[in-house]
């Protein structure tokens, strides 16, 4: 696998300074980035060897395992780096990913609840928390998310998933505009 510019630069800057730990943190993403996980994983671990625990690299590490299918392990890591990095909305974002694909649906949503209140304004978010709200039948707030995700759609100002949007009473055209 070829790698772009900004991956070899990363790596380059790895082997003069391997103490540094935001170099492998950056690594790590650049390479998961760009579908190589074994090398993002292989970066994220170094990275929790120089700082353990670090919530940004076990989210690096988490998102690796959830790339390999291993969705259990992936939602634990995340899990970790949520609970150290508790105002972080990427890092409960991919914790609400991660329990969906492990099978747990409420927690899931839990995660995207906490993750909308963190970043109320992002379309995403907020599309991800009325899916699974609509999914398990919990009503609260249902209005307003659908309305906020619609709003967004129209206004073409984000990306929405498209099976996220599914379930909304959406024209073709809004249908579209998330695919």
């Amino acid at each position: 696998m070829s790698a772009d510019p900004q991956r070899l630069q990363l790596r380059q800057a790895v082997q003069r300074q391997p103490a540094d730990f935001i170099a492998w943190v950056m690594l790590a993403d650049a390479e998961l980035e760009a579908g190589d996980v074994r090398a993002g994983e292989q970066a994220a671990t170094r990275a929790l060897q120089l700082r353990g625990d670090h919530p940004e690299a076990l989210a690096r590490l988490g998102r690796a395992r959830w790339m390999q299918g291993r969705h259990g392990e992936a939602a634990t890591l995340l899990r970790q780096a949520a609970d150290r990095a508790p105002q972080h909305p990427g890092i409960t974002l991919w914790l609400g990913h991660a329990l969906e694909d492990a099978g747990q649906p409420e927690a899931a949503a839990d995660a995207y609840r906490h993750a909308h209140r963190l970043l109320p304004g992002e379309p995403y978010i907020t599309a991800q928390l009325l899916n699974w709200q609509r999914r398990l039948c919990d009503w609260r707030d249902l209005e307003r998310l659908s309305s906020l995700v619609r709003q967004a759609v129209a206004q073409g100002q984000a990306v929405v998933e498209p099976f996220a949007f599914l379930s909304e009473d959406g024209s073709a055209a809004e249908q579209l505009a998330c695919a």
